[in-house]
């Protein structure tokens, strides 16, 4: 559960890959290309890349993965840093599972989110709150540029205390193994 938790908060961004390279796509847009999902299901027809403001991309989910390519330029956005989800969906449109691009180390949990920036800009904030028993705390400490940028999640959970604190930024952690999982709601 705290990992859809993890997904919400990348989100939110309160003011979550195989590989994403801004040049695969060839010029064409931002590629989001999964491999090998773990724990998915065959339920899932459609991933949906969803955006503030109802913006949303698609691609089509088969052989356990999918790639997404999104454009590199959004206009119409108001300006700062948008972040964007990744859904599941059914042949009916419901949203029904979660991906994300994780890995763990030392103990920490290590999550993927990508983020828009309308601009360069340093992005900083500290957002606190409770949820189903827990305290969160996550920092934010991104140096984002103009255009679909790559963020990094780090979290640790106290089970005693029922704390998560997590920091995020565009620092890619090192020895990370990261892979695919989907969280299916249902």
């Amino acid at each position: 559960m705290r990992n859809v938790v993890a997904v919400a908060i990348c989100l939110a961004g309160l003011t979550m890959f195989s590989g994403c390279d801004p040049n695969k796509g060839g010029g064409k847009g931002f590629v989001i290309e999964a491999k090998n999902v773990a724990s998915s299901s065959s339920a899932i027809t459609t991933v949906e890349a969803h955006m503030y403001s109802d913006t949303k991309f698609t691609a089509t989910y088969s052989g356990n993965g999918f790639k997404l390519t999104l454009p590199n330029e959004i206009s119409g956005l108001p300006k700062g840093r948008h972040t964007i989800g990744l859904w599941g969906l059914d042949k009916d449109d419901n949203w029904i599972a979660a991906f994300e691009y994780e890995g763990s180390k030392d103990g920490y949990d290590y999550f993927v989110c990508y983020s828009y920036a309308t601009e360069d800009m340093l992005y900083q904030d500290v957002s606190e709150w409770d949820y189903d028993g827990y305290s969160y705390k996550t920092t934010y400490n991104s140096n984002l540029k103009k255009g679909w940028n790559t963020e990094y999640f780090k979290s640790i959970t106290d089970e005693v205390s029922k704390t998560v604190t997590s920091t995020v930024t565009t620092e890619k952690p090192s020895g990370v193994n990261f892979a695919w999982k989907c969280y299916v709601f249902l």
